[in-house]
């Protein structure tokens, strides 16, 4: 009575279990704004959990009773070929037909459709085969069957032929961007049938034991790359969901925390998961050190490629070597931007902000190649003779890029222009975005990128428009005939630039009659704006340009065309004496 009691609990607890599960996710995940990744096993799952109540209540009946595994191996695994279809059936129908182009949709209806009955004889192929090892049946009857599985799978490769057709089914703007990829899996998607008709006629020949060995291991690898692929795809899903939690609650700071933060881990956990995949692979196929593959990359990784002094390199050291020299890079940029960000937040001026971001950037660079070169265990001191060798080279061909690196140094400790200063050097006006070790890097107003190496910086003068104050001065003169009160103008003109939202109170304008020339009188227009203001350098000069046009116009004051006297002189008729001379 106890048995039957517990029995009857645990079985009422999966029983709720799943159908609590199956409400969860219909309720919770599927309606939510989920990605197609994240949805479609959750959907294939959902239609899964029904089919697994026989198998699931069977195990609890096992376990409560105290029945070994072993003894329920056929059951088991009859029950299970049920879900697992359903769960593939479900999977192919999502990923070939739901919202399949229109291009492709006939194609992928006709595979789906193919799909099901290959399902349907892979459950009888395992089916059969777990009976076979199972039941104690006579010779005869395990051949017959083999052979009748191998005949199967014979069938079950042939529609695997038409995923080239679904593969290539692309429209033309795909196959221009990725043309060579998608002719690239097309091909490989050839292998697994090949090698599934190769596995099928192996066993009609007779070697059955051979060919399910290669059937199983192509299967576990399908099964593995699959589930990578899914949980690749679902943790794409759940880092753009997260993406867009952060962009819309983080404001302005959404780029950093995606480019920075949010990318290099979603990066780190892909590579985990392949990690994982990897590893899954290697404990299913039973591959060890002793494999004869592997057994020859230790041999390899040991070889000896030159030696410095005392220190032998090998090719472990050198590969270990240059995977943290690229690791240190990396994170040298990024600990620039997170340092920046964080670590100097409660410094007030951008200008040693970005300094100190960069110098951490330079101590993790020099930290990690010293690193690195331990590593490889390569002892400091025998660099002596490389330093000697690289001081003649800086003294000869390399003092440029010396030269530029000591003199990004003296910019980021001076700081006579930053990040985001407007400037003009070597003729060349923009925006200062960023500076480097070598060089510093401006942004034109035509929005090019150009590359002015340090030295010039430190060593020619330069205009920073924005190093004090973002303060521009703009004159331009305005003629006007002789005719006209000089006063009357000045105040017009006065009028129009004093009343501009961008002209300045402090420095005041300054309106004045310059010079008479020989047609007009010049009156020097001055005044003060911001360069980074609300309105833009441009805007403000043609708006006050046009109000002063407006002003002289109204006011009947004309702004006079250049004149000049003509003296017309008469020539002398051809052949006529000419005054002076003896005829």
């Amino acid at each position: 009575p106890g048995q039957w009691a517990q029995l009857v609990l645990f079985e009422v607890l999966v029983l709720g279990g799943l159908l609590w599960l199956r409400r969860f996710l219909d309720k919770t995940l599927i309606q939510k704004d989920l990605d197609r990744g994240a949805v479609l096993p959750m959907c294939a799952l959902y239609w899964s959990l029904l089919p697994l109540l026989p198998a699931a209540a069977l195990a609890v009946l096992g376990w409560v009773l105290g029945v070994s595994v072993l003894n329920l191996t056929l059951l088991l695994t009859l029950l299970l070929i049920w879900p697992a279809l359903t769960f593939a059936l479900r999977m192919s129908f999502y990923l070939l037909v739901d919202e399949a182009p229109a291009d492709s949709r006939d194609i992928r209806a006709r595979l789906h459709r193919e799909l099901q009955w290959v399902l349907s004889l892979v459950g009888v192929i395992i089916g059969l085969s777990v009976i076979a090892r199972t039941v104690a049946l006579s010779p005869g009857v395990i051949d017959v069957i083999e052979r009748f599985s191998m005949i199967c799978l014979l069938l079950v490769a042939l529609p695997a032929l038409h995923v080239r057709r679904v593969i290539l089914a692309r429209s033309d703007t795909q196959m221009k961007e990725m043309g060579f990829w998608i002719r690239f899996a097309a091909a490989l998607s050839l292998l697994a049938p090949i090698v599934l008709i190769g596995c099928a006629l192996i066993g009609l020949l007779g070697y059955t034991p051979l060919a399910w060995a290669l059937t199983v291991h192509l299967g576990w690898l399908a099964i593995v790359v699959a589930g990578w692929l899914l949980a690749e795809a679902a943790l794409r899903d759940a880092t753009s969901w997260l993406r867009r939690r952060i962009a819309a609650g983080a404001g302005e700071s959404a780029d950093f925390w995606n480019h920075n933060i949010i990318a290099p881990l979603y990066k780190l956990a892909a590579l985990a998961l392949a990690v994982l995949a990897g590893l899954i692979l290697f404990r299913i196929f039973g591959w060890t050190s002793q494999t004869p593959v592997l057994r020859w990359v230790p041999q390899l990784l040991a070889a000896e490629l030159f030696q410095i002094g005392d220190a032998v390199i090998r090719v472990r050291q050198l590969v270990l070597a240059a995977a943290v020299v690229a690791l240190v890079f990396w994170l040298g940029s990024w600990s620039r931007q997170v340092s920046y960000k964080f670590a100097y937040v409660r410094i007030g001026d951008h200008g040693v902000r970005q300094s100190l971001a960069t110098f951490t950037q330079y101590a993790v660079v020099v930290l990690g190649l010293y690193i690195a070169l331990k590593t490889i265990g390569l002892d400091l001191t025998a660099l002596t003779v490389f330093a000697g060798a690289l001081g003649v080279g800086i003294g000869f061909g390399l003092q440029n890029i010396t030269s530029n690196f000591i003199s990004g140094i003296l910019l980021l400790v001076e700081r006579p222009l930053r990040v985001s200063d407007i400037v003009n050097v070597e003729g060349i006006d923009g925006t200062v975005t960023h500076i480097g070790i070598r060089a510093l890097k401006v942004r034109t107003f035509e929005q090019q990128e150009v590359v002015v190496p340090n030295s010039s910086v430190i060593t020619k003068p330069f205009t920073n428009w924005t190093g004090g104050d973002d303060v521009y001065r703009t004159l331009f003169h305005v003629r006007v005939r002789y005719d006209t009160d000089p006063q009357q103008a000045i105040g017009l003109i006065s009028d129009v630039v004093t009343a501009h939202p961008a002209v300045l109170a402090s420095p005041a304008a300054k309106i004045v009659l310059n010079d008479f020339t020989e047609s007009c009188m010049l009156i020097r227009v001055q005044y003060f704006t911001h360069v980074l203001g609300d309105i833009g350098l441009l805007d403000a000069r043609s708006q006050i340009l046009l109000g002063v046009w407006q002003a002289l116009r109204d006011a009947g004051i004309d702004i006079p065309f250049p004149q000049q006297d003509v003296h017309v002189r008469q020539l002398p008729a051809p052949g006529a004496a000419q005054p002076g001379m003896d005829g």
